[in-house]
């Protein structure tokens, strides 16, 4: 039924329509994948890459790889890739096969594509940033410090987003005193043209995933 009123102006409030955007929300169906940075203890939780297919009333979750990832991206409708710290760059399709394995070593945490479709990925072991063609050729390496490491991490990367010819790069310790329990994390922008590097937010306690 409908109610006619004359001559008023009916008000509704924001926190009303708040809760009719959460209704919305919630009746969504999804198919996501998320990665797992834990250590892989089973087939069924830990570490891994796992798939949640339904909505919030009724879905159902499955592991599709065992192992310690971060950073899973789209590549295309039917392919994913992501990586993993033990392993490298794996790209693997809806249901879990491995399609290509790129080997890494020293950490490979963050990942992400430059305009060209290359992968960047950042190695969270040793302060570097690798540029990988999609087969697997290394086409150049980017120390964030002047001076390599290759023991123990400075800074410890984790995410890394590429945007207009900048990376944007997330850490522990902008310093690279991470040694020295020193965490005063941030996000850094860095040029791919002359390889310059700024502060491009600071004061944050670790900072993982760029957006």
């Amino acid at each position: 039924k409908q109610i006619k009123i004359k001559n008023y102006k009916i008000i509704i409030p924001k926190f009303i329509q708040t809760f009719q955007i959460i209704d919305r929300f919630e009746k969504i169906n999804f198919d996501v994948y998320f990665a797992s940075g834990l250590p892989s203890q089973n087939n069924k939780s830990g570490g891994g890459i796992y798939r949640v297919i339904g909505n919030f009333d009724n879905y159902k979750i499955k592991k599709i790889y065992k192992g310690n990832c971060h950073c899973i991206k789209k590549l295309n409708s039917k392919h994913f890739v992501f990586t993993d710290i033990n392993r490298g760059i794996i790209e693997i399709d809806k249901d879990g096969i491995i399609k290509n394995i790129i080997k890494l070593k020293n950490k490979p945490h963050g990942l992400t594509f430059d305009d060209k479709g290359n992968y960047i990925v950042c190695l969270s072991g040793s302060d570097t940033i690798l540029r990988i063609s999609r087969k697997g050729k290394f086409l150049n390496e980017i120390n964030i410090f002047e001076s390599k490491n290759t023991n123990n991490s400075k800074a410890h990367m984790n995410d890394i987003f590429f945007h207009k010819g900048k990376l944007y790069i997330s850490m522990f310790s902008l310093s690279g005193d991470l040694e020295k329990e020193k965490f005063n994390g941030g996000v850094i922008s860095l040029s791919l043209k002359n390889l310059k590097k700024k502060i491009f937010i600071k004061n944050l306690i670790m900072p993982h995933n760029i957006i």
